[in-house]
């Protein structure tokens, strides 16, 4: 059994630019076998997204902006968590308008001249 690495993968996403011996081992290979290997991979990689969602969610519920952000409409529990990753310490800013624009989470809107106002 063999478990594709991301390496391999990408390499055989380049079609004709991938390596020679990647693409000459893959071509090897029947067709059912490169397609098992495949889902081989992919059944892996949805246990480890779940775990790891599982995790983010555990750890960001500990957190007190968790809940005030998950109040925000189109916001829910894992978009919270990454913004939580992403501003780390919200109290570093000042006030709220840079805090909005460092976390995407600001409206632009375009002046007269095409100057783009926050």
């Amino acid at each position: 059994m063999y478990l594709l690495d991301t390496n391999v993968v990408s390499e055989l996403r380049k079609a004709k630019k991938a390596d020679r011996g990647v693409r000459m081992w893959a071509q090897a290979l029947p067709a059912r076998r490169r397609a098992e290997f495949y889902y081989q991979q992919l059944d892996a990689l949805r246990v480890l997204r779940q775990g790891v969602r599982r995790e983010l969610l555990a750890e960001s519920k500990k957190q007190r902006a968790w809940k005030q952000l998950c109040q925000i409409p189109a916001i829910g529990p894992i978009r919270a968590a990454v913004l939580l990753g992403i501003l780390q310490t919200p109290h570093r800013f000042r006030t709220k308008r840079p805090l909005w624009k460092y976390s995407g989470l600001a409206i632009e809107t375009k002046g007269p001249v095409g100057r783009v106002i926050f």
